[in-house]
């Protein structure tokens, strides 16, 4: 009779975890009009007046597993962000400004995601699915993921089939420079930091009415590895994996 109540007990937190995957999953994706407007990339955010904000702050912002819990994030002073975008020509350009109450330069964490650092998703094809598919042992990327560390020198990592656990020890800022026309520049703040970026898609043609799928996030690493995580969509999804579940970026002028 024991265990059968132990199995019964077991499906009915199966069933409930389920279901608060489906509605995860059921949410609406969010959408963000970038207009057309050339940055400077100096980490100055004078340029970026009048460009609307998306803000992620809150508990339903929250992205749980890989040890991070609820209980973990001190509220929006420990962590949350918003971040602005426009583009020109075939640049885009990204705005963040952090609110983390201890700002941590790498020391020992192996991997640039376990750090305070920003991450950016792009679906650049806008094709929804797997970020990856893999024949034969090979990868074949069919989305991007960067992750760029306001550290000092500020650290950029790109995807990369031959290390897709973006090891520390090897920075990507020369090929973002040179393959993605890349810029970024970061400022400590007394809340936390403020981040530009500048980047082109390699082989990406922009123009009004170009959509392309996004995920942003934020991690928050207070000295013993990374502890929270906050996400635009808010979705518990996969989203290293998916890109199913992205909101979109729509360029308007």
């Amino acid at each position: 009779m024991k265990k059968r109540m132990i199995s019964v007990v077991a499906l009915v937190i199966f069933a409930i975890a389920c279901e608060t995957n489906a509605k995860e999953k059921d949410k609406p994706s969010p959408t963000y009009d970038a207009v057309n407007r050339k940055i400077t990339v100096d980490g100055n955010v004078g340029d970026w007046k009048g460009i609307k904000k998306a803000v992620v702050k809150g508990e339903d912002h929250l992205w749980f597993g890989q040890g991070m819990t609820r209980e973990k994030w001190g509220g929006d002073k420990d962590l949350s962000y918003t971040w602005r975008a426009t583009w020109s020509g075939d640049k885009l350009y990204f705005l963040f400004e952090v609110n983390d109450d201890k700002l941590i330069d790498p020391a020992g964490q192996p991997n640039s995601y376990l750090n305070d650092c920003i991450e950016i998703l792009l679906d650049h094809k806008n094709r929804g699915g797997k970020r990856y598919v893999e024949r034969d042992g090979k990868k074949t990327l069919r989305g991007y993921e960067m992750h760029f560390l306001p550290s000092s020198p500020h650290l950029v990592f790109l995807d990369d089939a031959l290390s897709p656990l973006y090891p520390m020890n090897k920075p990507q800022n020369a090929t973002f420079k040179k393959d993605w026309a890349g810029e970024v520049k970061a400022k400590k703040m007394p809340t936390g930091y403020v981040m530009e970026i500048g980047l082109s898609v390699p082989g990406v043609k922009l123009g009004e009415g170009t959509v392309m799928g996004i995920d942003t996030d934020v991690c928050d690493d207070d000295g013993k590895g990374r502890k929270a995580l906050q996400i635009w969509t808010g979705k518990q999804v996969e989203f290293w994996v998916t890109m199913e579940h992205y909101g979109k970026l729509r360029l308007v002028e």
